[in-house]
């Protein structure tokens, strides 16, 4: 399939931009390349004002597939009730990508110490997105599906296992969120 000439918007320097909504290029592997850095995303995705404004008041930040959250497949989901219970058990502020403003989105990332995310979606376009500040990003594996794609990835070496300042733990867990097993990376 071929892109849109004509759908396509050349961004000028300088400029802030807001969408409605992206169009996002499809990728066979689900993922960025191990050795990504992504210079620009403070320069230009970050919003400066609300950066500064949330920095310190969600620094451990959730992202989990849920019964509530617009969903590209149907693997991996657990129940919305249960991941309100896991974040407030862990004080984890949740974010439901599809409800809130990208740019909002990419700052809160930015912002944050500590990255929860399901694997998957919540995890492969996310993760990018923080800055050195965040320590540690916790992988959670739900599903034979996705069970599956990590160990095929590992066994392919193309595991991430630290981005930026952040190391990568990996957990598979039930639909409830109860630890199987921790994974060596």
């Amino acid at each position: 399939k071929v892109l849109d000439k004509n759908k396509i918007i050349y961004l000028s320097s300088g400029k802030k931009y807001l969408f409605n909504s992206i169009l996002f290029i499809y990728n066979k592997w689900h993922s960025y390349p191990k050795k990504i850095n992504l210079k620009i995303i403070k320069k230009y995705l970050v919003d400066n004002q609300i950066h500064d404004k949330l920095k310190n008041k969600h620094k451990n930040i959730c992202i989990i597939k849920n019964s509530e959250s617009t969903k590209l497949t149907s693997s991996g989901i657990v129940s919305k009730e249960r991941v309100d219970i896991f974040c407030e058990l862990n004080n984890l502020t949740l974010l439901e990508p599809g409800k809130i403003n990208e740019i909002k989105l990419i700052s809160l990332l930015y912002s944050c110490s500590k990255l929860i995310v399901s694997w998957g979606t919540s995890f492969f376009k996310n993760y990018i997105y923080i800055s050195n500040t965040c320590q540690s990003i916790v992988v959670l594996i739900v599903g034979d599906v996705f069970t599956s794609q990590y160990y095929r990835l590992k066994e392919n070496n193309e595991l991430i296992t630290k981005y930026k300042d952040a190391f990568i733990i990996y957990k598979i867990v039930d639909s409830n969120l109860n630890l199987i097993s921790e994974l060596d990376n």
